[in-house]
């Protein structure tokens, strides 16, 4: 019995969406509840993005979550490495 394409591609998102869930030690159903929060949009720059490709935002002294961004948006705090005085001098640059 043959699988249907988006049916798998759905399977893999849903277990991709779960292994995140559990590395960051949240119940499951949080992601998608905060996706829906967010209105699907990246917290930060605000595009519109799908689930599976938005990034699990966390302080990596607490490990708190503090939303979903974009990769782009994901790529510029990691750059920073939350660094608020380098964050400013690149704003200013």
């Amino acid at each position: 019995m043959e699988i249907p394409l988006d049916q798998l591609k759905q399977r893999k998102s849903n277990a991709n969406i779960r292994a995140r869930e559990r590395l960051y030690d949240m119940p499951e159903g949080t992601l998608q509840a905060l996706y829906e929060l967010q209105d699907k949009h990246c917290a930060l720059c605000n595009d519109r993005a799908t689930l599976p490709n938005l990034m699990v935002d966390h302080d990596h002294a607490t490990g708190i979550v503090r939303g979903l961004l974009c990769r782009r948006c994901n790529a510029v705090l990691h750059t920073g490495k939350d660094n608020r005085a380098w964050l400013e001098k690149a704003i200013q640059y």
